[in-house]
This record gives structure tokens, C-alpha cells and sequence, in this order.
């Protein structure tokens, strides 16, 4: 059987039943040829119709048998039938011719019974066939249904989990499907959409608007259009959305859906609401920015807002920059120099620099512009005239720098006197002191005492004049190794008043170490001369603060009043107690915030009188420094 169906399928079912109608029609014209030699009747007509009319059928059916509606897998089934139609009956007339005193000896009895035959067995064939092709296709299509199914089962899926509404509704406008996401944006469940009309969310200028769409997206391949436009909540409140529109056709493409994609939007026109009031303010900031010019751009480097109090005197109005970019405006030299800071403001960074543009300096100041959200949505670019300051400015160091040198020169010129006078002082003590009476001695000692503060104001004050000009340069610096060399220094100080200093771990920074040394040895001193008439205690405290570290000086003492904390800190002028026993030169402080400013720092003092003083200063760390 195996090798029969093997034959079948090199030869082919089509041409096996066609081969077999040509060998029955062959067979019939030679049977009639044969009996024309002898003689001709109508019984031999009606014999060569029998014997060839099954053969012309199965000779038509091989060749039309696509028109059976059979598919191609089932041509050698057809061909089998047949085939087996033709050997049952060529059996059962060999069991016939077996009986005694039975059988055939007219060859045409044969071919027409076996012609026929064979014509039953390809009808049950091809009604065999077709039955298999119905199965085939049946089954066929229940497999594309499911593949049909799965693919709606995952598009529902997707269509559920997406953030955007999605709908479908019929020709009339009744929704038919609508997903979670757009009932929720409505304040409905789906439930409560579909089967309504869904003219209920839109008044009648949107619906016209809607339909205009629709029509519009009318051919498959038409770009699809978004438009804003406002749906109404089950509360009557509107809700801005973008929508979608496009057409589904039915199953059988006789009617089309109308389907969509929405989208909430209403965070989108706040924050849009809130972009336009932030360009209101920031405008009105524009045109009456005082003494300078500020402009707002966008991505793109173009201005969208230019103003400022600096327009009144140049030849162009503002408003003609509007619309232009900062890279078409300005010469090429002067673009590329500000350029990375528009850039730079777009990222979210503030820059500040000097320019000098047209023979004028200028101080300008790039910053991002955020809105409500934090986005950055533009630039600002503010730009004031410094000419006239820095040449102020210029002529006030000038100024500085001579009074500099005049106060060194005075206070240098003015040591030799005052040795002179200390030393005869001391020759009248030593000559002529036993002399005096107690009012004498007395003056002299005021006298002596005098001149020593006067030696003690003018070298503070040479040192103060110095502070710029004769410090060392600024490098990392250890200050525990600084507060140890001031501890040996204050050791005698220390011991007598008994004081107590402790100190947190002490960082490095950058600095003048000599001038550091100065500066913890005055606020040291200055903690232990206003201790009160407790021992003396003193801790230092260290905190970091981004790229600095804060030290504070705390002591226990006599404290300060608050309208003294800024008076202290002026040359020559000394906290005042009324016991007598605590007079400084007033030029200590002084020079502490002297170096501090220097260093780029800044000096504070906190506290209340009799709860202590704590003086703070900032110093920048020296890793920072390095970086």
C-alpha cells in the first residue's frame, strides 16, 4: 500500500484518473474500429458510448478536478478510488468467471463494467475529497480563530494597561468598548459607557469638530490628526485631553467604527498656565530691570524677552531683538565667549563673569529660568555696566594702598621717637625715682605704662597694614599643627590664669600660616583676658559646611553685648570693662578679621553678657582648595 501511494504521488492523482479516462476512450474507439470491419449497429454505438463515455468522464475529471472544490493533498485519494473502484470490479468478475459453466468472453462487457466502476470509485473519491478539504479548512480556521483570539487577548491587554484612554464606538456614535483609563479620566466605570451615546461628553461645537476628524482620517493611509479639545466629567466639569481619531472597519468591511486614543492633559495646561505666568513676572522684571539690560532665550539661543533701564541710552529698540538669536546680534569674538554660558543656564547652572564689550565692562549673569514643576524652560541672561564701579573700585585699592603704606611709614617713623622717650623714662626711674614722692612715682609709672601701650598699638597697627602685603602664600595648613606652636607661645599665660583649652579634631586649609598663628593666638589671649573671675575655659569647635570649615573660639567669660559684637572688630577700638583690669591695644580683633578676609572667609561673635563669647570664622578646606 506504502509503495502504491509513493507511485501515486511521482505520477499524480490528476494524471493517473486522466491517464486511465485516455486508456478506456482509447480503448473504445479501437473496440468500434474493430467491429467496423465486420459490421455496424446501433447496439455497437450504444457499446463504444458505454466504453468510452466513463473514460471521457474520468478524462475531463483529471483534468477540471480543481473545479471540485479539493485541495491538491487529496489528488491521489481521488486517484486511489478510483483506481479501487476499477480492481473491486475486475475481482468480482474474476470470482464471476471462476462459477462452472460461467463466464465473460465479451470484452466489452468488461471494459463497460469496469469503466464504470472506476467512474463510482472517483465519485466517492472526489465526495471523499471534498469532505477532507471541508475538515481541512475547518479546522484551519477554528486554528486561525484562536490565533485570532490570543491576538485580542493581548491587544485588550494592552489596551487596558495603557495610560492613555482608548474607545470604540459605532457609525451612530455609540460606544462599544472603552478601556479603564478613559471611564476613570471621566469619573465612570466602563460599564456606564458603553451602550451610550457618546455625544453626552461633548456639546455640539466639538462634536462638529469631532466629526470634521473623522471624516478627515476617512482614507487608511491619511496621517492620523491629534487635536486638544475637552471632554465632560460625570461631575459637568470640562477636561482638557488630545485625541486621536481613526476608523475600524467592520468583520465583514460593510460599516466602519470610529475609535480613538485620549490623553489627560490638564497637567500639561497647568504647568502651561503656570509657564505663561512665569514669563508675566519674569517680563515685567525685563522692562524695569534698573541700571542694565535682561533678556530671556530659549533652546534655540533666541530672545523672547529683552528690557532693561539700559535701552534708554542706546540706538536700538529692545523689542528688535525679540525673535533674533544672541549668535546673529554680536560679533563673533564676543559670542564665542559667552556662548557656553547660555548653554550652560539651559543645563540648570548659574554663571557669573565680566565681559568687556564696545570698549565697556560689563558684569553679566546667566541663570536657568525653572517653572513651578522645576523644568527649566528658558534662559535668563542679566548684563549691568560696571565701568564706572570698577574704575571707583580702582581708584578706592589706589586709595587703600596708600594709606597702607602711609600707615607703615607712621608707624615706622614713629618706633624711634617712642624708644626714646621709654628710654629716658627709665633713666628717670633709675636716677632720680627714690627721689620722688608717691604722686611722682605714680605719674612716672603712668607715664612708662603709657609709652608700652603706644609700642603695643604701633606694632599691631604695622602688622594690620600688613596683612596683604607681606603674608606668604596661601596653602594647605594643619591647625592642630598651628594651635600646638600658639599653645607653646601662651604656655606662661596658660599656666597663671589656670585655663583650660580643648579642641576638636582640627582640620587643614588653605592659608597663611603665620597668619593663622596670629589669629588663634589673639582670640586665644582675648578668651583668657575676659574669663571673668573664674578660671579661664575655651574649647574649639569644627564644623564643615560644603567647601569650608567653621571654626568656632568658645569661652565661658564676661560674654558681649550685642551693640558691641561690631564695634569690636574697628581698629583701635578695645572692649571696654569698667573694673580697669582688661586694656588691649583695639587693634587685636581687628586684625583677626583682617586675615580672615583674606583668607576669603568671614568673622562672627555670638553670645550674651555673662554667658560667654564665641567668635566664628570659616576657612576653606584644603582639599577643596587643591581641587
Amino acid at each position: 500500500m506504502a509503495a502504491w501511494h509513493r507511485f501515486i504521488s511521482v505520477v499524480g492523482g490528476r494524471r493517473l484518473i486522466a491517464l486511465l479516462g485516455g486508456l478506456y476512450v482509447a480503448a473504445g474507439i479501437g473496440w468500434t474500429l474493430a467491429e467496423m470491419f465486420e459490421t455496424t449497429t446501433i447496439s455497437e454505438l450504444i457499446i463504444f458510448v458505454l466504453i468510452a463515455g466513463p473514460g471521457a468522464v474520468l478524462l475531463y475529471s483529471g483534468y477540471r478536478l480543481a473545479r471540485f472544490d479539493i485541495h491538491t493533498e487529496f489528488y491521489p485519494s481521488v486517484a486511489s478510488w478510483c483506481v479501487g473502484g476499477l480492481g473491486v470490479m475486475v475481482a468480482v468478475l474474476g470470482f464471476y468467471s471462476l462459477q462452472p459453466n460461467e463466464g465473460i468472453e465479451d470484452v466489452s462487457t468488461v471494459l463497460i463494467l469496469t469503466g464504470l466502476a472506476a467512474v463510482a470509485g472517483l465519485a466517492a473519491g472526489i465526495h471523499n475529497a471534498q469532505a477532507g478539504t471541508r475538515a481541512r479548512e475547518l479546522e484551519a480556521t477554528i486554528d486561525q480563530l484562536e490565533r485570532s483570539n490570543e491576538r485580542f487577548e493581548r491587544y485588550a491587554m494592552i489596551v487596558e494597561a495603557v495610560d492613555d484612554g482608548v474607545y470604540v464606538a459605532d457609525d451612530e456614535g455609540t460606544f462599544q468598548m472603552v478601556n479603564e483609563t478613559y471611564a476613570e479620566m471621566l469619573g465612570y466605570s466602563p460599564d456606564d459607557l458603553v451602550g451610550t451615546d457618546s455625544s453626552r461628553l461633548l456639546d455640539d461645537e466639538i462634536a462638529d469638530q469631532i466629526d470634521e476628524l473623522y471624516r478627515e482620517t476617512g482614507d487608511e493611509y491619511a496621517d492620523r490628526p491629534t487635536v486638544e479639545t475637552r471632554l465632560r466629567t460625570a461631575s459637568g466639569e470640562w477636561l482638557p485631553v488630545e485625541a486621536t481619531p481613526a476608523l475600524l472597519p467592520e468583520d465583514d468591511e460593510s460599516d466602519w467604527h470610529r475609535a480613538g486614543i485620549v490623553r489627560d492633559i490638564s497637567d500639561r495646561k497647568e504647568r502651561e498656565r503656570a509657564l505663561e505666568k512665569s514669563e508675566q513676572r519674569y517680563r515685567a522684571l525685563v522692562e524695569n530691570f534698573p541700571n542694565g539690560a535682561v533678556g530671556l532665550f530659549d533652546d534655540d539661543l533666541r530672545y523672547t524677552v529683552v528690557g532693561g533701564q539700559m535701552f534708554d541710552s542706546l540706538d536700538y529698540d529692545p523689542e528688535d531683538r525679540i525673535g533674533h538669536s544672541f549668535t546673529e546680534l554680536h560679533p563673533s569674538a564676543f559670542v564665542d565667549e559667552l556662548e557656553p554660558y547660555f548653554y550652560a543656564a539651559l543645563e540648570g547652572e548659574t554663571s557669573s563673569f565680566e565681559v568687556e564689550f564696545q570698549n565697556r565692562k560689563l558684569y553679566a549673569t546667566t541663570l536657568p529660568i525653572e517653572d513651578d514643576y522645576g523644568d527649566v524652560f528658558a534662559g535668563m541672561i542679566m548684563i549691568q555696566d560696571v565701568t564706572e564701579r570698577r574704575r571707583y573700585e580702582r581708584m578706592l585699592e589706589e586709595s587703600n594702598e596708600r594709606l597702607e603704606q602711609f600707615a607703615y611709614a607712621a608707624s615706622h617713623d614713629l618706633q624711634e621717637p617712642l624708644r626714646m622717650v621709654s628710654s629716658y623714662l627709665q633713666l628717670i626711674d633709675q636716677r632720680y625715682g627714690d627721689d620722688l614722692d608717691e604722686d611722682g612715682q605714680e605719674f612716672l609709672e603712668f607715664a612708662v605704662d603709657g609709652a608700652d601701650r603706644m609700642r603695643e598699638m604701633i606694632e599691631g597697627l604695622l602688622q594690620y597694614s600688613r596683612v596683604d602685603t607681606s603674608g606668604d602664600s596661601l596653602e594647605p595648613v594643619d591647625l592642630e599643627s598651628v594651635l600646638a606652636d600658639v599653645r607653646d607661645d601662651l604656655q606662661v599665660k596658660i599656666e597663671e590664669s589656670g585655663a583650660e583649652i580643648t579642641a576638636d579634631p582640627l582640620p587643614s586649609v588653605e592659608g597663611d600660616g603665620g597668619q593663622l598663628r596670629q589669629l588663634f593666638q589673639n582670640l586665644l589671649e582675648n578668651a583668657i583676658e575676659y574669663s571673668g573671675d573664674d578660671p579661664p575655659t575655651v574649647h574649639i569647635a569644627t564644623e564643615r559646611n560644603g567647601d569650608r570649615w567653621q571654626i568656632s573660639v568658645r569661652d565661658e567669660g564676661i560674654g558681649i553685648d550685642p551693640d558691641d559684637r561690631e564695634r569690636v572688630f574697628e581698629v583701635f577700638q578695645s572692649l571696654r570693662i569698667d573694673d580697669g583690669d582688661h586694656s588691649g591695644t583695639g587693634i587685636g580683633l581687628a586684625l583677626c578679621e583682617r586675615i580672615v578676609e583674606r583668607h576669603g572667609g568671614d568673622i562672627w561673635i555670638d553670645g550674651d553678657p555673662g554667658e560667654g563669647t564665641t567668635f566664628s570664622f570659616t576657612l576653606l578646606a584644603a582639599d577643596d582648595a587643591s581641587d
